[in-house]
């Protein structure tokens, strides 16, 4: 019973661990998902920070325009800020009057993801997607191009609220710190961003990979666990029970029509009561009679026959009170 039962058991146990793996690791990405939403969202504020910045400085001469649109500028600087430091250090890192949304999460990228780590902090190369447009040594934007990411975007900030603290009357297309935002936000922080999403994306898909892997080495397990127990197991299985099923018919065959082989049988392996399995075989016994010869010779239905034709069956008493494989 134990081999019947011990590979379906060991079936069981890989497929729930398996999905137990699954379950407690989909828990755990549910932050790196909120987190990768938002670095999503900072890729646009990018953009969003330099149109903003473009409208307000083409909003000269008109002084009320201008300050409309500083007002509507503050709004993104302070989302693009709120959602920076939320994405890099967790929401802890926020003031404690910031209202926590649907995209708020404990966790912090730059612990997790070493490579995002490297691209915000250490590294010294340029970060645009097409390299052959990199600032030369020398240029006066040079130095904050190739001191990471964290010190690109904390420019970027910087330089927007210079922008908006400006007086209106220096406020227009010419402002040099328009030419920044414009030159290097539009290329250097916003291909930055984007190289930090790829880093960080690669990462979370890293898990799903796992996941995955795992599913697929239950599946391939599984598939040949089935073969495998079809012929270990089934097929010599099947394969007796034929050859049983085989000796039994031989067995009834040799068997007098009057007797009912499945009133005895039921006796012998459902425990029925004696007088049940007579009362059974003696009302079959009567329209089964024939007057075919018996293996010893006598009349099929004779005392005689029944008795000696049941010798050496253990374990079944004859109806009448007589029994085989020993006496009374």
């Amino acid at each position: 019973m134990l081999i019947i039962v011990a590979p379906f058991i060991c079936w069981a146990t890989m497929v729930l661990s398996a999905y137990g793996i699954t379950y407690i690791e989909l828990l755990l990405i549910q932050g790196p998902f909120r987190m990768l939403n938002m670095i999503n969202f900072l890729v646009f504020r990018v953009t969003r920070g330099v149109l903003f910045s473009l409208e307000t400085c083409m909003a000269s001469p008109d002084s009320k325009l201008i300050g409309l649109r500083k007002n509507q500028l503050n709004t993104r600087l302070r989302d693009m800020k709120r959602d920076y430091i939320s994405f890099l250090y967790g929401f802890p890192a926020l003031p404690a009057d910031e209202v926590r949304d649907d995209l708020s999460t404990n966790q912090a990228a730059v612990f997790r993801d070493p490579n995002l780590a490297h691209i915000f902090f250490r590294s010294t190369n340029c970060l645009r997607k097409d390299q052959s447009s990199c600032y030369p040594q020398g240029h006066y934007f040079y130095d904050v191009a190739h001191n990471g990411l964290d010190a690109m975007a904390t420019r970027f900030i910087e330089e927007t609220q210079l922008l908006m603290a400006d007086d209106p009357r220096d406020i227009n297309i010419s402002n040099p710190r328009l030419e920044f935002l414009w030159q290097f936000g539009l290329n250097d922080v916003f291909d930055g961003m984007i190289m930090a999403d790829k880093a960080f994306r690669a990462g979370v898909q890293q898990s799903f990979v796992q996941l995955r892997t795992i599913h697929t080495v239950v599946f391939v397990l599984s598939l040949f666990g089935a073969i495998l127990l079809w012929l270990a197991l089934v097929r010599p299985t099947l394969k007796r029970a034929g050859k049983e099923s085989l000796q039994i018919a031989e067995m009834l065959s040799q068997l007098p029509p009057q007797m009912d082989a499945e009133a005895i049988i039921a006796q012998v392996v459902l425990g029925e009561a004696e007088d049940e399995v007579a009362a059974a075989s003696t009302k079959k016994a009567g329209p089964r009679q024939s007057s075919s010869t018996g293996m010893n010779g006598s009349v099929p239905g004779g005392s005689m026959y029944n008795k000696r034709s049941m010798d050496g069956i253990p374990g079944i008493r004859m109806p009448g009170g007589g029994g085989a494989g020993g006496g009374n």
